[in-house]
């Protein structure tokens, strides 16, 4: 079984000498994102239903899939076999596409290498970044939204190459009243600078177009992530047209605090880069993706590209929001 915030999944048991079914089994609220193993002892009987109602939830996370049904003789005693995860599971790139580490340095991307990038776009110019998490949420920075009329801005996802039309970009518009800023956001400090946008209608996932996981609580100091955007390739140069990726360390909040000095890092951010410069996001990465890759392959949202000292500052480390230190917020407003 599998589903977040389900109505409730009932399994009956109606015999043919019975007018009254009986209730064998009833799961109901948050599921997760992981499959669950259940089994249900069958009472004797020569003829008999076996029903399962299903009620999905009130948001679009409410669905209920049930995988491998089977009705063996005998107790219940091991357990059916671990179906295969969802078409839809986070942090996955596409087939055929590397995942062996770049050249430590700014390049582009490959296609469809990161599936969950997203450009913020007013009119035809992309003017931050964002990550696709679910089919119909976003999320990037306070700062890139927090005065913006969504009337204005269409959120393309599966994009490469801007200057190209390569069939596999969409563009979605903002639902109504669709920007939700975090309530704290200081734009003074950049301090939680997080943002989430609903999109006017769920997004079918493709191998250009998947969701990337939310780091929850992963600890990745010291691991080499990757940022990715159609920023500027020097502060206040020319922007590419194709996707550019780079790989950072992450580095200690110690570490970073001694660049910007202790009051100007929160528990809201994170750092990533070198400390000699040369690699950086700069400016139209913002709201953009920092990633890692787990141990279990999984690629998880660590961090969104939030401020900095300039573009790759030798001495200044990239500022980013701190994402699972910012979950529970994220969490509340979309229910991932």
């Amino acid at each position: 079984m599998y589903g977040a915030s389900i109505g409730s999944l009932i399994v009956y048991q109606n015999m043919s000498n019975r007018s009254r079914a009986v209730e064998l089994f009833n799961k109901s609220g948050d599921q997760g994102n992981l499959w669950e193993k259940a089994e249900v002892q069958i009472n004797n009987g020569s003829h008999y239903f076996v029903v399962f109602s299903g009620v999905r939830g009130s948001n679009y996370q409410g669905d209920i899939a049930l995988d491998e049904i089977s009705i063996t003789s005998g107790q219940c005693s091991g357990s059916p076999g671990t179906p295969k995860p969802p078409s839809g599971s986070c942090g996955q790139k596409g087939r055929g596409l590397s995942d062996f580490p770049k050249i430590v340095g700014g390049q582009d991307a490959t296609p469809g290498e990161w599936p969950w990038q997203v450009a913020l776009l007013r009119g035809t110019f992309p003017f931050c970044g964002g990550s696709f998490v679910s089919n119909q949420y976003v999320i990037t920075a306070a700062h890139c939204v927090k005065s913006t009329d969504w009337n204005s801005v269409t959120i393309r996802i599966g994009e490469h190459d801007m200057g190209v039309n390569e069939g596999h970009e969409q563009d979605i518009s903002i639902a109504s009243n669709g920007i939700t800023v975090h309530p704290q956001y200081n734009q003074t400090d950049f301090d939680y600078d997080i943002a989430v946008i609903r999109l006017s209608r769920s997004v079918q996932f493709t191998q250009r177009i998947k969701p990337v996981c939310i780091n929850t609580g992963i600890d990745f100091t010291g691991q080499r992530c990757y940022i990715s955007g159609w920023g500027r390739l020097q502060s206040g140069g020319s922007r590419p047209d194709v996707l550019q990726e780079a790989q950072v360390p992450i580095v200690t909040p110690q570490e970073c605090k001694k660049s910007y000095g202790s009051s100007s890092i929160t528990d809201r951010m994170l750092c990533a880069g070198y400390s000699r410069g040369g690699i950086d996001t700069c400016q139209g990465d913002s709201g953009g993706p920092l990633v890692c890759q787990h141990s279990n392959g999984s690629w998880y949202l660590t961090g969104v590209t939030s401020w900095g000292r300039g573009c790759a500052s030798a001495g200044y480390y990239g500022v980013y929001a701190h994402v699972a230190n910012l979950y529970p917020w994220v969490k509340q407003v979309t229910g991932l």
